[in-house]
């Protein structure tokens, strides 16, 4: 969600999220990893600057993510 300040959009943006998936070789073994996190966003002229913080519900384990540019 994007942040106001001054009733002014700013370019920063707040997030929350879900993540699930998995990857296998055969659809038997497939096992879903979950995680849940928030972050923030930072729209610079150059692309989107992103800082997330994700915490693993299996296996429980916190992860730093940094990305620039954009996702998919």
């Amino acid at each position: 969600r994007p942040l106001w300040r001054n009733g002014q959009r700013s370019p920063w943006e707040h997030v929350v999220f879900v993540d699930g998936g998995a990857v296998a070789d055969r659809a038997r073994d497939l096992r879903a990893q979950w995680g849940v996190g928030t972050g923030v966003r930072y729209n610079s002229p150059v692309g989107p600057l992103q800082l997330d913080l994700a915490y693993g519900v299996q296996p429980r384990d916190w992860r730093l993510h940094l990305s620039v540019g954009f996702t998919f």
